[in-house]
C-alpha cells in the first residue's frame, strides 16, 4: 500500500534527522522524469506567456479618449479689407467735355459752391445742343408708343368664334344622323326578329309535317300489314286441309304398295319354288301360282290406282309462301316507308333544332325561303352597322379636326393675348425707359446749363474731400465720375470679403478689432459689424463694419478679426477625433471584445455630421452616446477593427 506524499515527506524529514541515507520522494525514476518533464512545460508556457503579453504590448497601439460633453464654441475668422468714407459721391457729366483747369486737387478740403473744375465752354455748349436734340428724339418715341395687338386680338377671337360655331354644326349634323341610323336600326332589328320568328314557325310546321306524316303512313303499314296477315291465314287453314288429304292419300299408297310387295313376293316365291322343283316332286304350282298371279294383277291395280289417288292429292305451300312472302314485303316496305318518315321526322326536328340555336340551313328546301329572309336582314342590319360605325368614325374624325381647330384657335387668340400683353409691356417698358432717359438727359442738360451759367465752372454741391478728379487736359467720359466727394460728417466705414462658410457663423451687430496704419504706426480700434451681404459667384460675401471717429482716410488698408462665442452645444467632441475618408466624415470608438487573452478593445466606425467646429472643438450628430470612448489621438496609424489600449 503506498502512503500519501504527505506521509513520505514526514518520512524524509525524519531520516535526515536520524542521521540515515537520503531516499527520494518519488522512487520509481519514469515517475520522476514524467514530474520533471511537467515542470518544465509550465516553466515553458509560463515564459511563452510573458513573451506574448510583452509583444502584444509593444504591437497594440496606445490611444488617448474622450467622452461627449456639452462646450460653448468660440467662432473666429479674419479678412483684409479697405477703410473708406460712409458716404462718397460721385458728379458724372457727359461725354466731350474738355478739362481747362482742375482748382480742387486729390485729398483737398471744400466747401460747398466752391470751384472744383472748369471746362471748356464751346464744348459745353456743344453737349447742351446734342442733349436737347437726343430730348426731342425721345418726346417723339414716347407720343409715338400705341397698342398694335388690339387688331390681332379681335382678329383671333373671331376665328375663334367661327371654329366653335362648325364644331357645334358638325356635331348636330352627326346627331342628326345617328337618330336616323339608330332608327334604321332598329327597323332592321324587327325585321331580323320577324324572319327569325317566322324561320321557327316554318320549321315547326315541318316538324308537325312530319310527324303527321308518319303517324299516317304507320296507319296505313298496320292496314296492309293486317290484310296481308289475313290472306296468310286463309292460305294456312288450306293447306291444313289439303295436308290432311294427301296424307290419307299417302297412307293408302303406302298400303297398296305393301299389298303390291306382299303378292310380288308371293308370285317371287312360287316362282322359285317351282324353278327349285325336284323331278321327283309331284306338287303343282300352277293354281297357286295362277291365284297369286292374280293377286298381283289386283294389287298392282290398287297401287296404280292408290299412286294416280296420291297424285291427285299431292298439296303445295306455294300460295301459303306467295302469302307469307307477300306479308314479308309489305311490312318490309312499309318499315322502308316508316323510317323514311321517321328520317323526315328527325331531319325537320334536327332543321327546328338548328334554326332555334341560330345555326344556318338554308340548304333546306323547306326552310331555304325564311332562311333567306334571315340572311338578308342579317346583311342589311350589319350594313346598317357598318354604316353606323363609319358616320360614328367621321364623326370622330371631322370632330376631332374640328376641335383641334378650336383649340388652335383658342392657342392663337391666347397667342395674340400673350403677344398683345407682351408689346404693351414692351411698350410700356420702352415709353418708361424713354422717360428716364429723357429724365436723364433733361438733368444732365440742366448740370451742363449751369456749367455754362457759371462760366464753366464746376462747382462743389456739398462740403466734402475730394477723393478723385479729372486732369488738365482730360475729358469727360460716359460712365466715369468726373469729381468724387467724401462727406467726412457722415464717419468712415471697413469693406473686406469672407468665404461663404465662415461668414455664417456672424451676423450684423458682432464684434471685432481692426488693425490698421496711420502715420506709419500700428492702430487698433474696437468696431461693429454693419452689413453681412450674399454671396457672390465665388461664393464671397461683403461684410461691412461702422468705424468709431478717429483719423482716417479713404482708401487704408485694414484687418479685421471677428470672434464670436456660439450657443451652448450637448454633443461636442474634440476637433482631432475627426476622421475623413471617401465614406464621409466619421470617429472611431471603443468597444469591449473577449478573447483568448482576455477582454480588449477594439476599433470600430461610427459616421457623424460635423455640425459646427472651431479650431479646437466640433459639435457633431450621429449614432454615439455619452457613454462611448472617442479616440482623439494615437501613436500608431489605426482602422476600424484593430485592437489597441487607453493610454495610462
Amino acid at each position: 500500500m503506498r502512503l500519501h506524499i504527505g506521509e513520505k515527506i514526514r518520512q524524509q524529514k525524519a531520516m535526515l534527522i536520524s542521521g540515515k541515507k537520503y531516499r527520494p520522494l518519488i522512487e520509481e525514476r519514469v515517475q520522476r522524469m514524467a514530474v520533471y518533464l511537467m515542470i518544465g512545460f509550465f516553466a515553458f508556457m509560463f515564459v511563452c506567456t510573458i513573451i506574448s503579453r510583452a509583444s502584444h504590448s509593444f504591437t497594440t497601439a496606445h490611444v488617448a479618449v474622450s467622452s461627449m460633453t456639452s462646450k460653448t464654441l468660440m467662432n473666429r475668422a479674419e479678412m483684409e479689407g479697405i477703410i473708406h468714407a460712409a458716404a462718397e459721391k460721385g458728379i458724372s457729366l457727359p461725354d466731350g467735355l474738355k478739362v481747362v483747369s482742375v482748382n480742387a486737387g486729390e485729398g483737398k478740403p471744400v466747401d460747398r459752391g466752391e470751384i472744383l473744375i472748369e471746362f471748356d465752354i464751346p464744348s459745353v455748349e456743344e453737349q447742351i445742343k446734342k442733349l436737347e436734340e437726343e430730348i426731342h428724339i425721345l418726346n417723339l418715341r414716347i407720343d409715338l408708343s400705341a397698342d398694335n395687338g388690339g387688331n390681332d386680338v379681335i382678329e383671333a377671337q373671331r376665328k375663334l368664334a367661327d371654329a366653335q360655331k362648325a364644331y357645334e354644326r358638325i356635331a348636330a349634323k352627326y346627331a342628326r344622323t345617328d337618330i336616323r341610323l339608330k332608327e334604321d336600326y332598329a327597323k332592321l332589328e324587327e325585321t331580323l326578329e320577324d324572319a327569325e320568328k317566322n324561320l321557327i314557325k316554318k320549321a315547326e310546321e315541318l316538324v308537325k309535317e312530319a310527324r303527321e306524316n308518319l303517324e299516317n303512313v304507320r296507319e296505313d303499314a298496320e292496314d296492309a300489314i293486317r290484310a296481308a296477315e289475313q290472306a296468310l291465314d286463309e292460305e294456312s287453314e288450306n293447306l291444313d286441309d289439303a295436308e290432311d288429304s294427301y296424307q290419307q292419300a299417302l297412307e293408302t299408297y303406302e298400303q297398296a304398295k305393301e299389298e303390291l310387295n306382299k303378292a310380288n313376293q308371293r308370285v317371287s316365291e312360287i316362282k322359285e319354288a317351282i324353278a327349285g322343283k325336284q323331278p321327283d316332286d309331284a306338287t303343282d304350282y300352277t293354281e297357286e301360282l295362277k291365284a297369286a298371279e292374280e293377286e298381283l294383277s289386283i294389287a298392282q291395280k290398287a297401287f296404280n290406282q292408290a299412286k294416280k289417288e296420291l297424285s291427285k292429292a299431292d298439296y303445295t305451300s306455294s300460295s301459303y309462301d306467295r302469302a307469307d312472302d307477300n306479308r314479308d314485303s309489305i311490312k318490309s316496305r312499309w318499315k322502308r316507308k316508316i323510317e323514311k318518315a321517321k328520317d323526315a321526322l328527325y331531319k325537320a326536328e334536327t332543321v327546328l333544332e338548328a334554326v332555334r340555336e341560330g345555326k344556318d340551313f338554308s340548304s333546306e328546301s323547306a326552310v331555304s325561303e325564311a332562311q333567306a329572309a334571315i340572311d338578308a336582314a342579317r346583311e342589311a342590319l350589319n350594313r346598317a352597322r357598318r354604316e353606323s360605325e363609319d358616320n360614328q368614325y367621321s364623326e370622330e374624325e371631322e370632330l376631332y379636326a374640328a376641335g383641334r381647330a378650336v383649340e388652335t384657335a383658342e392657342a392663337a387668340l391666347e397667342d395674340a393675348r400673350r403677344q398683345s400683353d407682351v408689346l404693351q409691356r414692351e411698350e410700356e417698358i420702352d415709353r418708361l425707359t424713354n422717360e428716364s432717359e429723357r429724365s436723364d438727359k433733361e438733368k444732365s442738360r440742366a448740370a451742363l446749363q449751369e456749367i455754362l451759367d457759371n462760366g464753366g465752372c464746376l462747382l462743389a454741391p456739398a462740403p466734402g474731400t475730394v477723393v478723385r478728379t479729372l486732369e488738365r487736359g482730360d475729358q469727360t467720359k460716359e460712365g466715369e465720375d468726373a469729381v468724387i466727394l467724401s462727406s467726412a460728417d457722415r464717419g468712415f466705414v471697413f469693406e473686406g470679403k469672407l468665404d461663404k462658410d465662415s461668414a455664417r457663423r456672424f451676423s450684423a451687430g458682432d464684434k471685432g478689432e481692426l488693425y490698421y496704419k496711420l502715420d506709419g504706426s500700428s492702430q487698433k480700434t474696437d468696431v461693429e459689424i454693419q452689413s453681412i451681404s450674399t454671396p457672390d459667384e465665388s461664393d464671397q460675401v461683403l461684410v461691412t463694419a461702422v468705424l468709431p471717429e478717429g483719423g482716417y482716410t479713404s482708401g487704408m488698408p485694414a484687418q479685421l478679426f471677428l470672434s464670436r462665442k456660439s450657443e451652448t452645444y450637448q454633443n461636442c467632441l474634440p476637433l482631432t477625433a475627426l476622421r475623413s475618408d471617401s465614406g464621409g466624415d466619421h470617429v472611431f470608438v471603443l468597444r469591449r471584445q473577449s478573447s483568448v487573452l482576455g477582454t480588449e478593445w477594439v476599433i470600430a466606425r461610427v459616421d457623424i455630421t460635423v455640425k459646427e467646429r472651431d479650431s479646437q472643438m466640433m459639435y457633431v450628430d450621429g449614432a454615439l452616446t455619452y457613454s462611448d470612448q472617442v479616440v482623439i489621438s494615437s501613436n500608431k496609424i489605426i482602422s476600424e477593427g484593430d485592437r489597441v489600449r487607453i493610454e495610462n
